[in-house]
């Protein structure tokens, strides 16, 4: 992705590699056609009309991601580190934790409905902070 100032448009899309649809091929050739798919759709407009870049982030509901989720993970982690001096592992494993949830939580949501109005806080600590508070939670 381009410039410092550069807009980058995310697409996210989550799918089950067990589906009959998706049985008769492999994993990786789900997440290239899905991506193919998102590209084909969007990518044309986004670069002609909003003079932007577009990046189809792809998600299995196994836990994998697609080649270019996985660059958008390290682009992003990388300048973040970059700007915070924090240490790149770090990053990466926080925000690995905060898309996982916020995954979770779209999917939850999608299928019981949502149970009262809510809007998540974007304040973001210091990723060592984040994530010691995160595993003495898991530990407990």
């Amino acid at each position: 992705w381009g410039g410092r100032f550069e807009r980058t448009y995310i697409d996210v899309r989550v799918f089950y590699p067990h589906a009959s649809s998706n049985r008769s091929t492999s994993v990786a050739a789900s997440y290239s056609r899905h991506e193919k798919e998102k590209k084909r759709a969007y990518e044309q407009r986004i670069t002609e009309v909003e003079h932007a870049t577009f990046v189809p982030a792809v998600f299995s509901t196994t836990g994998g991601m697609s080649k270019c989720a996985s660059a958008l993970y390290k682009r992003v982690a990388s300048l973040v580190a970059q700007k915070t001096g924090e240490q790149y592992g770090t990053i990466m494993a926080h925000i690995r934790c905060r898309l996982s949830f916020a995954l979770l939580r779209s999917c939850v949501m999608c299928l019981r409905g949502a149970r009262r109005v809510f809007s998540p806080s974007l304040e973001m600590g210091p990723a060592d902070l984040v994530l010691a508070e995160a595993a003495l939670s898991t530990s407990a």
